[in-house]
C-alpha cells in the first residue's frame, strides 16, 4: 500500500510536478487501487491546452503527492508524502469504479478517459501525535 490506511479516504491531495527547475503544485482528487495511486484527468472544463501537470509528467515522470489533515487542534495534524514515478495512461475500468465510489460527484461529472498513474518509490509521514 502506497498510502497509510488513514490517508486513503481523505478527499484532496496536492500533486507536485516539474519539467525543469520550477515546481508546479495543484490540488487533486485521488484514489489507490492495487497499490498504485491514480489521479483522473476528468471532464471538468479546462483552459483548452494540455494541462501543465500532464506536460510536466511527460517531460519528467518524478512526482510527489502530499495528503494532509489540518485541524484547529494542532495535536491532530498529520500528513503523508509519496514520491514516485508517474505516467499518463488510459483509465482502467476498476479505477473508474473506485473514483465513482469515493467521489459521488463523478456520477454527474464526466470522469474522462485518461488518468495519472503514480507508482510509489518511497513515502514519508508525520503526525503531531504518536497515536
Amino acid at each position: 500500500m502506497a498510502l497509510p490506511t488513514w490517508a486513503v479516504s481523505w478527499p484532496v491531495g496536492h500533486l507536485a510536478t516539474s519539467a525543469g527547475d520550477v515546481p508546479h503544485v495543484v490540488a487533486v482528487v485521488f484514489c489507490e487501487v492495487g497499490e498504485v495511486i491514480w489521479i483522473p484527468i476528468d471532464g471538468k472544463p479546462k483552459g483548452g491546452a494540455k494541462l501543465k501537470r500532464v506536460r510536466n509528467i511527460e517531460a519528467n515522470g518524478r512526482v510527489s503527492l502530499l495528503v494532509d489533515q489540518y485541524d484547529e487542534n494542532w495535536s491532530r495534524l498529520r500528513w503523508v508524502r509519496v514520491d514516485g514515478a508517474a505516467d499518463v495512461v488510459a483509465m482502467p475500468a476498476d479505477v473508474a469504479a473506485a473514483f465513482r465510489v469515493k467521489y459521488p460527484q463523478y456520477r454527474d461529472t464526466p470522469l474522462g478517459d485518461t488518468c495519472i498513474r503514480i507508482t510509489a518509490r518511497r513515502s514519508r509521514k508525520w503526525s503531531a501525535t504518536t497515536a
